[in-house]
């Protein structure tokens, strides 16, 4: 039985009908979607380039390798929480219509999270320690 839902009236021109404008605007967001390869491919050319220069061997080797991919995949969870700040701030219950910026801003957030972040912190998934949300 579907309950009934309170609707607030919502403008066509955010919903079904959007402006030039709104068009463009996540126009623009998608296109910038493009460019998050980009950041997950420099920090693997670094952590490629640390492990190369590396010259040791055994135990020493590992202890590279470990802290090579903790600084990159550090960089990379930093890179994502620095861009929730800035692009959405502090996120509070709300509606926002499919055309409005913040949901781009929002759509944007979300795949550069879901390329960034969750092959660093999977491994922490169900031990209980704070970043291990994925």
């Amino acid at each position: 039985m579907p309950l009934p839902r309170p609707r607030a009236a919502v403008d066509r021109r955010v919903t079904l009908a959007p402006s030039l404008l709104r068009r463009m605007n996540r126009r623009a967001w998608e296109t910038a979607r493009l460019g998050l390869p980009l950041g997950l491919l420099l920090v693997t050319a670094w952590w490629l380039d640390r492990l190369l220069a590396v010259t040791a061997t055994g135990l020493t080797l590992i202890g590279h390798v470990t802290l090579a991919t903790a600084a990159a995949g550090g960089a990379l969870a930093a890179v994502c929480l620095a861009l929730k700040w800035l692009l959405l701030g502090r996120v509070r219950p709300g509606e926002h219509p499919l055309w409005s910026c913040w949901c781009s801003r929002w759509d944007f957030m979300y795949v550069a999270w879901s390329l960034y972040v969750p092959w660093f912190v999977a491994p922490l998934e169900g031990t209980g320690l704070p970043g291990s949300l994925t």
